[in-house]
């Protein structure tokens, strides 16, 4: 759709949005713009018009001559079928003719179902570089995204004659169709290994059933003949979610039914419950950021949420109160009566970091909308929320670590200079977050057990192999040695007075949150006694171990090992193990705060 907008000069613009499906025709611009040099408006419309023409022509001949999602999807996945059956045969049966069936089989089935490009598509996408398939695909260490980015990264030319970008939806959505590929390959090679003929036939029989619900074309191989008997497919068939790469120029997608916010809210939801690779607690934040959303804009249907209405949320959001619950006078009201109610009562409204959180939150569903065809494109997608000063600010700045004068005033508290305290946790969790960096709750769900003595160092071991344990991520998994100032404070006397079964603090209870739910608002409660402003945080002491560590030269490295955090680097996330404890310990050793000289021993 042209659009006519006017300069300050009068002068008229033209601009043209260029649907995803063509970007790549044009350069990967998503959209053209061009001085009409007039400021007659009629006159504006009618070149407005010739422009558009020129335009839609270019792409009706270019696209002619192209390579489309659908003959990319058709080569790539028969390409995939026809290798993994040469491999199989290779292994299963290495002295058999049909061992021989290779690229010039494949070509000419294709060419059979009509496509007499096919060797033009399959020398561009490079599938030629591929060899064995099978050899590639399955490995334990690494998540079957992260091979299907890889075989594209390593196996595809992109250049101009691609049907999409790296990154674009219509590339997320082959990767999906390409994952499950890889699911069934997965099962494939372990089936080999296992010198399993039948279940590796079973196997390859489910990949050529999903070639054909995603292409509808049926591939041809000596393999496909024998595995495909009636029988067969009566007691063998298990079909994956079919997958289909559409070229919708809108946002409405291949699915027939479009539905409302709410059920998109619910389908996405259940999915990553199902999926079971995000906590309860972040499901129930994900179901209530999306709902106030969904009330803000009266649970519209998806397909008619565009861009001028995504960054619309953003003012709204803007707007919304903070910590409405905790309010009576909001009880009952939703949408943006909400936003009436606050504006009435001058209520303090979300801050930029929340708005952000909460858009964030939203692009996620509709990304995922968009990988399962319910849209073509994320409205939600990198909107920006600045906090209305104009200035950028550094990600480091946007926490701040404790400083001297605060640590001062926390550790000269009764608590530390009179022993006065009801819980063990009061005294334990300020000085293990200073001297650890841990998170709150990593802290709170220890056991005694995961105290323990590795090669003369006394060490912690942060991990979630209880059921009543869990860590952020797979990195969140360490061994940390103790600081020589928390054994001089009596932390391992403490250990040794606690039930060897038990729990570091076993006052604690289970919440949803994990154990850290009553310590947390005991210390936010305790901290503001002690005159330490509101910004600082448990938190923050995490913030001010990786402050320290970076003014102390530590390599990232080694400070990523002590914080849990990954290095981004496949050299050490993937290949490299974990650093010895006494490597760490010189680490831990190195922070030091004068503030804790004034404790008293436990």
């Amino acid at each position: 759709m042209a659009l006519y907008i006017s300069s300050k000069s009068g002068i008229w613009q033209f601009r043209y949005q260029i649907p995803p499906r063509y970007r790549h025709l044009f350069s990967n611009r998503y959209e053209i713009k061009k001085s009409l040099r007039t400021s007659d408006k009629q006159e504006a419309k009618v070149l407005s018009l010739e422009l558009e023409s020129r335009i839609r022509r270019k792409v009706f001949e270019m696209e002619s001559d192209s390579i489309t999602i659908e003959k990319f999807t058709k080569t790539m996945l028969t390409h995939l079928v026809g290798k993994t059956s040469e491999r199989i045969i290779s292994i299963i049966n290495p002295i058999s003719d049909d061992a021989s069936f290779m690229h010039e089989d494949i070509m000419g089935c294709l060419q059979e179902a009509g496509d007499e490009n096919y060797a033009e598509t399959a020398s561009i996408v490079g599938f030629y570089k591929d060899e064995f398939i099978l050899d590639t695909v399955y490995d334990l260490n690494q998540s079957l995204e992260e091979q299907v980015q890889d075989y594209f990264a390593t196996r595809i030319d992109t250049n101009e004659y691609m049907p999409f970008t790296l990154g674009s939806t219509e590339y997320w959505m082959l990767v999906q169709t390409i994952k499950q590929c890889f699911k069934i390959f997965k099962d494939i090679r372990i089936a080999l290994e296992d010198n399993d003929v039948a279940l590796t036939k079973k196997h390859f029989l489910r990949l050529v059933n999903y070639v054909e619900s995603t292409t509808g074309f049926s591939p041809i191989s000596p393999l496909v003949d024998e595995v495909k008997t009636p029988i067969q497919i009566q007691t063998a068939i298990v079909q994956p979610p079919q997958i289909s790469i559409t070229n919708a120029s809108n946002t409405t997608s291949s699915k027939s039914v479009s539905i409302k916010f709410s059920q998109a809210i619910t389908k996405f939801v259940q999915s990553k419950r199902d999926e079971g690779v995000i906590s309860a607690k972040s499901l129930n934040d994900y179901t209530n950021r999306l709902n106030v959303i969904c009330d803000l804009l009266d649970n519209p249907s998806i397909d008619n949420i565009n861009r001028t209405i995504a960054e619309n949320v953003r003012n709204l959001l803007r707007k919304y109160p903070s910590n409405k619950t905790k309010f009576k006078e909001f009880n009952g009201l939703k949408g943006k009566a909400i936003l009436d109610r606050a504006s009435l009562l001058r209520s303090k409204t979300l801050s930029p970091s929340s708005v952000k959180s909460y858009l964030e939150k939203c692009s996620t569903l509709f990304k995922w909308l968009c990988l399962h065809e319910y849209i073509t494109r994320n409205p939600f997608e990198s909107i920006k929320v600045n906090d209305g000063t104009g200035r950028k600010h550094k990600i480091s700045d946007e926490r701040p670590p404790w400083n001297e004068e605060q640590l001062n005033k926390l550790f000269s508290s009764p608590i530390y200079t009179n022993k006065e305290f009801k819980h063990p946790y009061y005294y334990w969790l300020p000085l293990l977050g200073l001297f650890t960096g841990a998170r709150l709750n990593e802290i709170c769900q220890l056991y005694v057990a995961d105290v323990t003595c590795k090669t003369g160092i006394w060490c912690i071991h942060i991990t979630d192999q209880r059921s009543d344990q869990k860590i952020k991520n797979a990195n969140s998994e360490r061994v940390l040695p103790i600081h020589s100032k928390l054994i001089e404070l009596g932390f391992l006397e403490y250990i040794d007075s606690l039930d060897k079964n038990g729990r570091v603090f076993p006052e604690l209870n289970y919440q949803r949150d994990g154990y850290s739910t009553a310590a947390g608002k005991w210390f936010s409660r305790y901290k503001e006694r002690c005159g330490i402003e509101q910004k600082i945080v448990f938190h923050s002491f995490r913030h001010t171990v990786a402050t320290e560590l970076k003014q102390a030269g530590i390599a990232s490295e080694k400070a990523a090992a002590m914080l849990g955090h990954g290095t981004g680097t496949i050299t050490y996330d993937r290949y490299g193990k974990a650093y010895h404890p006494e490597i760490v310990a010189d680490v831990v050793e190195s922070l030091s705060f004068p503030a804790t000289n004034q404790v008293l021993k436990w």
